[in-house]
């Protein structure tokens, strides 16, 4: 059965008016929502901030240096790092320190590992040859028929050194010198792998003076103890 006029007309203004009250109410809600979504960003930007600020205050620095040849290396992590005082306890506590590829004896360049975690942080360690210190060795008279040479460096040096020093130097080579004959030669020390020269002068063997009494002095004192 169809509607007659005047119901169509009430009808579409019933319609109409739903329509222009949800519209609104849809306004209402949207004005209502937007500061809860700009509250929820916000709280967002601030958490990443806060663990960006994290994230470097544990951010780990190695660093590259120096030491001496048979010199040992430190176990604490911290000696490696560059920025330890800026890193939590608990950070440090975390990191694993690995120094298995450095020659502590050998001279170059070698590389260590920090690890944190699955990250992984490396450095270079140098190992520098050891410095030398001064050797001088003696220059050493000899008489003729009375050469007595010893095998020991020691003997020869005039410097005091340390025994590891000591233990680099090699018996002393008197190849040059011909100990049967009066001269003057060189002989030779090596002391981590530096030759050092040194001087060897062989003398004539002095003439020994035998003191002999007068014999008049002699007749003297005898005729004095007869009186």
């Amino acid at each position: 059965m169809g509607l007659n006029k005047r119901e169509q007309q009430i009808l579409s203004v019933t319609a109409a008016s739903w329509g222009i009250f949800l519209i609104g109410s849809g306004l209402i809600m949207s004005t209502q929502v937007k500061p809860i979504i700009n509250t929820t960003y916000t709280l967002q930007v601030e958490e990443r901030k806060i663990a960006q600020a994290q994230a470097k205050t544990n951010e780990i620095k190695v660093k590259d240096f120096e030491i001496e040849e048979a010199n040992p290396l430190s176990v604490d992590v911290k000696d490696y790092l560059e920025n330890a005082s800026t890193l939590t306890e608990q950070t440090i506590r975390s990191l694993r320190l690995d120094t298995s590829l450095v020659n502590v004896n050998q001279a170059g360049t070698y590389q260590y590992i920090v690890s944190y975690g699955k990250k992984k942080y490396m450095g270079t360690v140098t190992v520098k040859q050891k410095e030398m210190p001064t050797i001088t060795l003696r220059n050493v008279e000899y008489q003729l028929g009375n050469v007595s040479f010893s095998n020991y460096a020691k003997d020869y040096i005039l410097e005091e050194l340390t025994p590891e020093v000591y233990n680099t130097c090699s018996n002393p080579n008197f190849s040059q010198v011909d100990s049967l004959s009066t001269g003057i030669y060189n002989y030779t020390i090596v002391c981590n792998g530096t030759t050092y020269t040194g001087k060897i002068t062989i003398v004539p063997q002095e003439n020994i003076k035998i003191n002999t009494p007068d014999p008049i002095e002699e007749e003297e004192e005898e005729d004095l103890t007869l009186e």
